[in-house]
């Protein structure tokens, strides 16, 4: 049997033509390579880099009560984390081992060492509604928009864990997350007889939200002679290491020795980009004539309240290390943030709070024109049926 139920609807007359969603979303949570020690014969690049782009232009034309308040939001959190444990105050606890290891074991890798996470996210929704309403009845929902599109990526990545890592190439690891929204909500609103109580054809949300989480703090330091000279032996084809490089201060406390030899590069790469392009550009015309007045029904209209959300988190899990480097090191962060709204807007109803490092563009007077009011001629109330026959040859040939 089917179902017979009567959906509930809220009193009066709505009409939705915005509300849309897009939202993309990635986390990335990495436990693949780590030593206490690391040896590199070439050069060493940490790099994160973190690119956020919100792009609005929401021009409404007509009469509206409401045009809502956008918010553009560029949100960035990078945290470094160190997993050596505090000492102990109260000096109760006990000391640790200071023995030398008497084995260990070599694991050697030809050629390069290559780990890379690429995710790309895209949604690209067009929304462009134009409706001539007429309301006859007590309680009314007209739905045209309220769409939702949702990319979601969850990655869990894991690897091992050595004493020693021995790369006879450069180390290289990158966190990259690009992120972009754009959106158009030009909207027009028309009316015969009486207009909508309320109508709101802004109050957008544009946000971009990255995270970038490292559990390890790495120092650096010059290339000691046991691990040049060792590396240079593997590189020539040997199978392990020596009492140089095995009874190194470094690695008090270990019974086995676990050792990794990568002949070429190490490789580490999360490479996030996520787009949202969303273009909401309504027209609707309301036909009350007087309707509220006899039926004190309200009418409420909304072509903004659209969302394109970018979401991205990269941890990464590792140890404190110390890490001997035999080339150049270069360890930095980027940021670039950029907040592009359009200049016809009224000042006060974008919402763009103040971020660190963010990105204010000037339009030069040759690139700014006037304005020309919207490309899409206002909807108009259509016209009496008229009762007269449509064949002309008739009435010529009667």
């Amino acid at each position: 049997m089917g179902d017979d139920t009567v959906p509930e609807i809220d009193d009066g007359h709505a009409v939705v033509a915005g509300a849309n969603s897009l939202i993309n979303e990635v986390a990335i949570s990495s436990a693949w390579l780590d030593a206490p020690v690391i040896s590199v014969m070439g050069d060493v690049v940490k790099l994160s880099v973190v690119a956020q782009i919100n792009v609005l232009m929401d021009i409404d034309y007509g009469t509206f009560a409401d045009a809502g308040t956008s918010t553009v939001m560029n949100a960035v959190a990078h945290t470094i984390t160190a997993t050596t444990p505090p000492p102990d105050v109260e000096g109760d606890a006990a000391p640790p081992p200071t023995g030398l290891p008497s084995n260990w074991a070599v694991t050697r890798i030809e050629g390069d060492l290559i780990s890379v996470n690429q995710i790309s996210q895209y949604s690209f929704v067009t929304d462009n509604d134009r409706a001539e309403i007429v309301f006859d009845s007590a309680s009314t929902y007209i739905g045209m928009g309220d769409n939702t599109v949702i990319n979601l990526t969850d990655l869990a990545e894991l690897g091992y864990g050595y004493d020693l890592i021995m790369i006879g190439g450069s180390m290289i690891s990158v966190n990259w997350i690009h992120q972009m929204n754009v959106m158009i909500d030009n909207d027009t609103m028309t009316f015969s007889g009486e207009g909508a109580n309320s109508f709101s054809g802004g109050d957008n949300l544009l946000f971009n939200g990255a995270t970038i989480n490292s559990t390890g703090v790495d120092s650096y330091g010059d290339m000691q002679g046991n691990f040049a000279s060792a590396s240079a032996d593997l590189a020539n084809g040997g199978l392990t290491i020596d009492e140089s490089v095995a009874h190194d201060s470094v690695f008090e406390g270990s019974e086995i020795l676990r050792v990794l030899y990568i002949e070429g590069d190490m490789i580490s790469v999360n490479w996030v980009e996520q787009t949202n392009v969303l273009g909401d550009s309504d027209q609707v015309n309301l036909a009350r004539d007087e309707f509220e007045a006899s039926t004190g029904a309200t009418a409420t209209v909304t072509t903004g309240s659209n969302s394109a959300i970018n979401l991205a988190t990269i941890n990464e899990y590792g140890t404190d290390s110390t890490i001997a480097v035999q080339g150049e090191v270069y360890d930095d962060a980027l940021l670039y943030q950029a907040e592009l709204v359009d200049t016809d807007a009224d000042p006060l109803g974008v919402d763009m709070p103040a971020l660190a490092g963010e990105a204010v563009v000037f339009l030069a007077d040759d690139m700014m024109s006037p304005d020309v009011g919207p490309s899409d001629a206002p909807i108009i109330a259509t016209s009496t049926e008229s009762t007269a026959s449509s064949d002309v040859m008739q009435s010529m040939l009667a």
